[in-house]
């Protein structure tokens, strides 16, 4: 027979009870706090995704999309990326991507960076692609990270940075041929004319055949002699880094006394039409008037020379909001094919007929631009017309 319980029995029990419902509600206390402390991890987390620049994917081993950063939505016009796969919504493929940035990651287990151009909401971009596997605790690859940063303006700085480098490096060249040509082309030059004047002193004792022959070839001689001197002092002016002297100029005013100086030539060709659309501010830059009046002749020219067979030239220049001086050459002539774009600035690079052009025009153009801390823009359409547009980077009004 068991003994009857006493009243400290039961009130021990009732007293374990209690103890035991407080424990329980510590737990759940310590629980809550925990869970508010995750949350704001969480939060804190997914706010410095957010604040990463560079789109943010990460990828099952399927190369299904898990989670996006809110970047993607700004980039790519996919609304529901997540459980999609990342070839259909960054590509529109319906198979993956040939030489996959992913699946190098995936095979090699190891860091993938390639650049690629993708369309985006803002058009064609560069975007450096960096693949990075998720290893388990094992050192299994179990997701991709992909980062995809746009490189478009880095680009198009090295490829500036590149340019004025070839430019600088051809530079130096071409002022070392000159001189080095100059001074045996001078010679040639003194004794052709030296020559010419001794056949006129002795015709009554040459037979006339032969004294129109030789005064035939000396001319030839002096003429090709005056065309390299044309050709070198365009290499010497291109390539010159004399300090020049910078004066608050109008811009305005340069472009009228340079086209009095193509007057005649301007009127040599009824079918073609110009038109000057000068701001009705004066347009002031800091610069040299003969650097940017040979500049603006080379400008003209070129759009001369694109109107042959008659068309329309509209010389214009504009204040920016930028307080930026802007000279736009614009022509509906020939154009320039596309493949001849990334060589117009080359010196000697031209498509015209030889002995019609030396190809340092544009050339000048660029050099002079860069002396003045301007840049040189240019949209061209074979067939359709050329458009120049020179950006002084600041005016004073």
């Amino acid at each position: 027979m068991k003994p009857v319980p006493t009243l400290q029995d039961i009130i021990g029990i009732e007293y374990s009870k209690l103890g035991f419902f407080r424990e329980a509600q510590e737990r759940i206390t310590q629980l809550r706090t925990y869970a508010e402390e995750l949350a704001r991890k969480k939060q804190q987390i997914q706010a410095i995704l957010d604040a990463i620049t560079d789109v943010m994917l990460v990828l099952d081993l399927n190369y299904r999309i898990v989670s996006a950063n809110n970047v993607y939505f700004k980039v790519f016009d996919h609304p529901f990326p997540i459980g999609r796969y990342c070839f259909e919504a960054l590509r529109k493929r319906r198979e993956p991507c040939n030489l996959c940035p992913a699946t190098k990651a995936l095979h090699n287990n190891s860091v993938q960076r390639q650049e690629d151009l993708i369309e985006t909401l803002d058009g064609p971009k560069h975007l450096e692609i960096t693949a990075s596997p998720i290893k388990d605790g094992s050192g299994k690859p179990c997701h991709i990270l992909l980062l995809k940063r746009d490189v478009t303006v880095e680009r198009e700085y090295r490829r500036k940075c590149y340019e004025a480098e070839k430019m600088a490096t051809i530079g130096l060249l071409a002022s070392g041929v000159a001189h080095e040509i100059n001074n045996p082309l001078t010679g040639i030059y003194g004794f052709s004319q030296a020559l010419k004047r001794r056949l006129q002193n002795n015709r009554h004792k040459i037979p006339v055949d032969f004294a129109e022959d030789v005064e035939l070839t000396l001319n030839i001689i002096l003429e090709e002699c005056r065309r390299c001197q044309d050709i070198i002092q365009s290499l010497l002016t291109y390539s010159r880094e004399s300090p020049t002297t910078f004066t608050l100029v109008n811009l305005n005013e340069l472009v009228q006394e340079s086209l009095k100086l193509l007057k005649h030539r301007l009127a040599g060709n009824k079918k073609r039409r110009l038109t000057l659309n000068l701001d009705p501010h004066p347009t002031f830059i800091k610069g040299n008037p003969q650097q940017l009046k040979q500049l603006i002749l080379n400008l003209v020219l070129n759009a001369i020379d694109a109107t042959s067979d008659g068309g329309h030239i509209k010389i214009s220049t504009r204040i920016c909001r930028t307080d930026s001086v802007e000279l736009e050459v614009d022509d509906d002539g020939c154009g320039i094919p596309d493949e001849h774009m990334s060589r117009i600035f080359d010196p000697f690079f031209t498509t015209k007929p030889v002995g019609q052009g030396t190809g340092m025009g544009l050339a000048i153009c660029y050099n002079i631009a860069q002396n003045h801390g301007a840049y040189i823009k240019v949209h061209s359409q074979e067939g359709r017309g050329s458009k120049f547009i020179v950006v002084f980077p600041e005016s004073k009004r």
